[in-house]
C-alpha cells in the first residue's frame, strides 16, 4: 500500500521537504501529494548570531500574543536539547510562555560551570577547601587530597606539605599568581585566560580522550558557559544572573507539570508525529543540522531524515533559520538549504 498523500503540510511546504529528502539514496522512491492549498512559501533567514535569531523569533511570538493570539499552535524546533538553553533565556526575559518537551536544561548544573565558579571565587578571595578541591587539578597539578588539612587553604601551608618537591611548589606558586591574574579581570575575560592561559582547555580534551567522548561536546558546553558571563562586569553579577535563570527554570518545570501552555520547544526527535501550524527550525548550521557526529553518508542521511520531519510538522508556516557566527567563530549555513531550492 502506497502512503502518497500527506493531509497535513500546505503544497509549498510539502514541496520544499520533498525536494530535501529526495537527495537520500537509501529510501524507497515515493513522490507525496496534498489536497492542501498552495500556502505561505517556506522561508528562510540569516542572522549574525544566535541571540539576534532568538530575539527575532521571540519578538514576532511577542506580537501574536499581543493580538489575543494562542501560540499553543506553535514550535520552535532545535537540534539538540543543550542548545535551547540560549533561546530559554530569551523567552523568559521577555515573558513568552513555552513547554519544553524534554527536561529543561540547567547549563550551570555542569561540572565545567562548578570548576570555573570556583576559580572566580578564589580568585576573588574565597580560599575555601570546597573550592581548591573543584579546580586544584583541573588541569592536573598533582595535588593530593592529604594535603589539604584544614576547612581553609593557605598557600604557604601547602607548600610547606610539599617542601621536598620543588616542582611542586612551582605548580602551587603558580596557581597562586594566575589566580591574582584572574582577580583583575571581568569574568569573560577570566574565563578566557582560564581556557587559554591556564591550559583548560587542553584538560578537556584529555578528559573526553580518557572518557572515550567527543572532546567538542565538552568544549561546546564550555562556550555556552563563556558566552552567558559576556557583559558581566563582576563576578557577583554573573552569580546573580545564574540564581535567577536557574529560580526561572524551576518555576517553568512546576509550571509546566501544572499545565501545559505557550509555544513548544522541542529537538527534531521528540517532535515526530506532532504538527503544528508554524514551524520555526533554528541554527540550521554545518555542526548542529547535520549534527557534526554525522560523518558517514549513512549517518548525514539519517540527519537529513530528521530534519525532513522536523520540516514536515508544519501545516501552515516554516521559517528556517541559521547563524553567521557563534562563540566569536564562524559559522556554515547546512548543506540541507542548498536542497531546499530557497
Amino acid at each position: 500500500v502506497l502512503l502518497n498523500v500527506n493531509y497535513r503540510c500546505s503544497k509549498n511546504i510539502l514541496r520544499t521537504a520533498m525536494e530535501v529528502i529526495g537527495c537520500n539514496t537509501r529510501r524507497f522512491k515515493k513522490q507525496l501529494d496534498t489536497p492542501n492549498e498552495e500556502g505561505m512559501p517556506v522561508t528562510c533567514k540569516e542572522f549574525d548570531n544566535p541571540r539576534e535569531e532568538y530575539m527575532c523569533v521571540v519578538a514576532a511570538l511577542k506580537k501574536r500574543m499581543e493580538r489575543g493570539e494562542d501560540l499553543l499552535n506553535t514550535a520552535i524546533l532545535l537540534r539538540t536539547n543543550q542548545e535551547s538553553e540560549g533561546l530559554i533565556n530569551v523567552l523568559m526575559e521577555y515573558q513568552v510562555p513555552f513547554t519544553m518537551k524534554e527536561q529543561l536544561p540547567n547549563l550551570f548544573r555542569h561540572w565545567i560551570c562548578r570548576a570555573l565558579l570556583a576559580y572566580l571565587e578564589m580568585a576573588a578571595g574565597d580560599r575555601s577547601r570546597k573550592n581548591l578541591l573543584e579546580i586544584m587539578n583541573r588541569p592536573n597539578r598533582y595535588i593530593s587530597r592529604e594535603a589539604l588539612n584544614s576547612s581553609q587553604i593557605n598557600f604557604n601551608e601547602l607548600r610547606e606539605y610539599y617542601k621536598d618537591k620543588d616542582w611542586m611548589c612551582d605548580r602551587i606558586t603558580t596557581l597562586e599568581t594566575h589566580l591574582r591574574i584572574l582577580g583583575t579581570l571581568s569574568p569573560f575575560a577570566a574565563i578566557n585566560f582560564i581556557r587559554k592561559g591556564m591550559g583548560f582547555e587542553e584538560y578537556l580534551r584529555e578528559y573526553a580522550q580518557y572518557r572515550k567522548i567527543k572532546p567538542e561536546e565538552l568544549l561546546e558546553t564550555l562556550d555556552r558557559i563563556h558566552e552567558s558571563a559576556k557583559g558581566m562586569k563582576t563576578l557577583a553579577k554573573w552569580q546573580a544572573y545564574i540564581e535567577e535563570y536557574t529560580k526561572r527554570l524551576n518555576e517553568q518545570a512546576r509550571k509546566q507539570q501544572d499545565k501545559k501552555e505557550g509555544v513548544t520547544i522541542s529537538t527534531l526527535h521528540a517532535v515526530k508525529g506532532l504538527e503544528y501550524d508554524i514551524v520555526y527550525i533554528l541554527n540550521v548550521n554545518e555542526g548542529s543540522i547535520p549534527y557534526r557526529k554525522a560523518v558517514l553518508a549513512e549517518a548525514v542521511e539519517e540527519e537529513r531524515r530528521l530534519f525532513y520531519v522536523g520540516m514536515t510538522r508544519a501545516k501552515k508556516k516554516l521559517v528556517l533559520a541559521y547563524v553567521k557566527r557563534q562563540y566569536e567563530k564562524e559559522r556554515e549555513p547546512s548543506r540541507f538549504l542548498e536542497e531546499t531550492g530557497l
